[in-house]
């Protein structure tokens, strides 16, 4: 599993999923031959999952099979205190 985080990458720097990749959503348009073709990649974020449905769709319309959306906000997963790197 390779995970993506949609935050900032401010958000990103003061913490993250182990091994994410930073690709924030506002420059995911520019950056998105970065997201892993292989493999299973799963998008995540902080805010609405109306926004990283977003990321998702563009995804999907640029050919990616490899993609899920992590069920839970990164908030959620600091607090049931699961692993992350600073």
């Amino acid at each position: 599993m390779r995970p993506i985080d949609l935050r900032s990458a401010d958000e990103y720097q003061r913490g993250h999923l182990p091994g994410a990749r930073s690709v924030p959503l506002t420059e995911l348009p520019a950056r998105f031959a970065e997201v892993p073709t292989t493999n299973r990649v799963v998008l995540y974020y902080d805010w609405s999952p109306a926004e990283v449905e977003l990321a998702y769709r563009f995804l999907k319309g640029q050919r990616y099979r490899n993609l899920n959306m992590m069920g839970e906000r990164y908030k959620a997963w600091t607090e049931r205190g699961h692993p992350i790197e600073q």
